[in-house]
């Protein structure tokens, strides 16, 4: 990142208005404080300590700090924690019984917004049931083993540090100089008990250090979060002279690495040298010994990464490395542990794709990366988070991933029997077909920006149109996700931004910092897509005047003029050099063709709609032709795209001088698995503090709770006109109603 810009929020609190008075938090903040200014550090501070730490002085300085770019953030508090009703709270210096100060959810949404604008982002609580805080995903408090597995599986950390499990309460020592039981260990690993053998202290070695030597019993801490990398937050001490591997562990672990290889060599000579027995599972039983012997070095270099600096175990991987690559070479007949090979799909920038036949006749795609790039650092380990950041997402207009494997490296995943839009036949005379396409992949990338996972990488050939036989029509899937949350290289290549040169927004070329893996990198390449759905060619990334004329006159020859405007500004916006200048959310793209959509459809209609047109008009414009059903009482039912809400719209009251006033409700069908909650009473109430907060830009619209199935709430969207314009304010309503709900924290 550019910003090499380090700061930190602290705050301590001992002198309280309304709570009791504490001894040590205030030493606590001062003293990191220092420890964090040191040269090995480099910190610049904002200190807030007693009647300093109100709850508005506090939020200030933390959404100063979380908007302001730099490599790294610390928030650290020290103080007074406790549960409100079903939400955990940090006490500042003037809360009060019903209102006590700032809730954990606050300090998550102001990690996940610092992220946007960090590298790193550490939250550090010495405060009771702080364990019960998030970051963003949801995870569970991270193992030393677990730790290893999330190096660069994202572009940004959000990691949480706590004192104690959300049902614990945090200690303070005794004795005249009284420190938090947590942060007296915190502080002396800072002081060089948490250094490595590379003289850096990172936020994993002070977890080590922490739990290490705190009464776990007592006072449990809770590290949890995502890493991108090893999170350094202090470097330059004298590097660790901690014993390494005793010689005779070294040579046992290194024998028993050649025998593994010795036995699989053997192995491989037997089944891979005559086709015959290769077909008749010689492949599949070298694929299945070799990835255990791939996960048994992979788990000694977690619990002994010490041997990893032994040469002759740097030579063990590599050989482990080319027999990978041998296994690549996959053809049609070839069974794998996945299934067997029957046909070739395809071939993209990190592989190949087969179709197998698994057990059960199930067809399933396979996606096997390449062999003669397993050399490469980086490209498997974006391989594999291409995997993970898919397995995260259950949409149906995702496709769905199942199993990963070492040998060979790919991952099984479903068979969409299509094209990619680059081949696909799209009906360009359809101006309204062309849109709606346009809107189903923009709410399917919505979809996953709500789920916290950017694609960086959208262009025609990771959309797949597939045709669905209940709506007799083609439907987008949305596919290769290798680009996601994936810190490229420093050096710009085309392969950092997918090689496809016309998608790819400027500053993946520029920059490797926040900007190069914000929504706006989506925006772009979106509105880059919108002009090939309209156009069916690349744009022109020189000749951006050219597109604009080019994507003018396509756009014009299949709309009316008030929807044209709209679409046609929509491109401009999306396509504008500086990320800040353009749309900063799929939710607003997607309003914009709602709107687009809603302005296509009345050009063909009557000005003035009934109730039920007007239900029907917004089933349409949300869900598609064939979607949506009517309940007899001038309203519809439907589902959300990705499946997992009801909805159900009705005109309420008689229409008064052409407007009239509706009612949406929604339903789960599913439990919504709200991260950082530890019941489903506590989940409905965050997802209703989320679904507040969207709706406070509409104007009329109140919400009332459900209390049936998992979850259920239900609107009330008062004087709203009867034609194309009050179904816009409907699907946008619904949008954001939708997007609030299935949001993943």
């Amino acid at each position: 990142m550019g910003n090499t810009q380090r700061r930190a929020v602290i705050i301590g609190i001992n002198e309280y208005e309304n709570a009791n008075r504490l001894a040590g938090c205030v030493r606590d903040a001062r003293e990191l404080a220092e420890v964090l200014s040191l040269e090995e550090y480099g910190y610049e501070s904002a200190l807030l300590v007693d009647e300093g730490a109100t709850r508005r002085d506090c939020l200030v300085e933390l959404w100063d700090a979380a908007e302001t770019d730099g490599a790294s953030l610390i928030i650290y508090f020290a103080g007074h924690g406790g549960l409100h009703g079903k939400s955990g709270y940090l006490h500042t210096y003037d809360g009060v019984a019903r209102d006590p100060g700032i809730d954990l959810q606050t300090i998550a949404e102001i990690s996940a917004v610092a992220s946007g604008h960090y590298d790193h982002v550490l939250t550090i609580l010495d405060a009771c049931h702080s364990g019960a805080g998030d970051t963003w995903s949801g995870h569970s408090p991270l193992t030393a083993s677990a730790v290893s597995a999330a190096i660069q599986s994202v572009n940004s950390s959000r990691l949480l540090l706590a004192a104690c499990r959300p049902e614990q309460v945090a200690f303070e020592t005794s004795g005249p100089d009284v420190h938090g039981e947590f942060t007296r260990v915190l502080l002396d690993a800072l002081m060089g008990d948490a250094v490595d053998f590379d003289g850096n202290v990172t936020a994993h070695t002070l977890f080590d250090v922490v739990t290490g030597r705190m009464d776990t019993q007592r006072q449990t801490p809770v590290f949890k979060g995502d890493s991108a990398g090893s999170v350094v937050l202090g470097r330059g001490f004298e590097p660790r002279i901690g014993e390494p591997l005793r010689p005779q562990a070294t040579a046992a672990l290194l024998a028993k690495g050649e025998q593994f290889l010795d036995e699989y060599q053997l192995l491989q000579s037997e089944e891979l040298s005559r086709l015959d027995r290769r077909r008749n599972g010689g492949l599949d039983a070298c694929a299945r010994s070799l990835a255990q012997i791939i996960h048994w070095f992979d788990d000694v270099e977690i619990s002994q990464p010490d041997v990893k600096r032994e040469s002759e175990w740097k030579g063990f991987r590599r050989s482990l490395t080319n027999h990978q690559a041998a296994l690549s070479a996959i053809d049609v007949g070839d069974t794998l542990p996945l299934g067997r090979v029957a046909s070739k799909v395809g071939a993209g920038g990190f592989g190949q794709v087969w179709e197998l036949e698994s057990q059960g006749a199930t067809r399933l795609a396979f996606k096997a990366f390449h062999g003669s790039e397993l050399t490469d650092g980086e490209k498997p380990q974006r391989f594999r988070n291409g995997y993970r950041s898919m397995k995260k997402l259950d949409h149906p207009r995702i496709v769905s991933v199942h199993e990963l494997i070492e040998a060979p490296l790919g991952f099984s995943m479903d068979y969409i029997n299509g094209a990619d839009l680059s081949n696909a036949f799209v009906d360009r005379t359809d101006g309204g077909r062309v849109l709606s396409l346009c809107f189903e992949i923009a709410d399917t990338v919505r979809f996953a920006h709500d789920a916290g996972i950017i694609h960086r990488d959208i262009k025609p050939e990771n959309v797949i149109l597939a045709w669905d036989d209940e709506t007799q029509d083609t439907v987008p899937h949305l596919t290769d996700f290798d680009l996601a949350y994936i810190q490229t290289n420093r050096t710009v290549t085309k392969a950092a931004v997918g090689g496809v040169v016309h998608y790819a927004a400027p500053e993946q070329f520029y920059s490797s910092g926040p900007s190069s893996r914000a929504h706006t990198v989506d925006v772009y390449g979106l509105g880059q897509l919108i002009f090939f759905l309209y156009v069916a060619s690349d744009p022109s990334a020189d000749r951006p005047e050219q597109n604009m004329e080019r994507f003018a006159r396509a756009v014009a020859s299949l709309h009316t003029q008030t929807s044209a405007a709209l679409i046609i500004e929509l491109y401009r916006s999306c396509s504008q050099y500086k990320p800040e200048d353009r749309p900063q959310s799929l939710e607003e793209v997607c309003t914009v063709l709602t709107s687009a959509r809603v302005a296509h459809n009345a050009s063909s209609s009557v000005a003035e709609l009934s109730e039920s047109d007007v239900c029907r008009e917004v089933a349409f414009v949300y869900a598609g032709h064939g979607a949506f059903s009517e309940d007899g009482e001038n309203g519809i039912f439907m589902t959300s795209r990705a499946g997992t809400l009801t909805v159900q719209l009705r005109a309420r009251g008689v229409p008064a001088q052409g407007r009239v006033d509706f009612s949406m409700t929604l339903d789960a069908t599913q439990s919504l698995g709200v991260s950082g909650t530890s019941s489903g009473a506590q989940g409905r109430l965050v997802v209703n503090q989320r679904l507040d907060r969207r709706l406070q830009k509409f104007e009329k619209v109140t919400r009332t709770p459900g209390t049936s199935g998992y979850f259920q709430t239900h609107l009330h969207i008062m004087d709203r006109p009867l034609n194309s314009a009050g179904v816009a304010e409907l699907v946008e309503v619904l949008s954001a109603a939708i997007g609030a709900i299935e949001q993943v924290d």
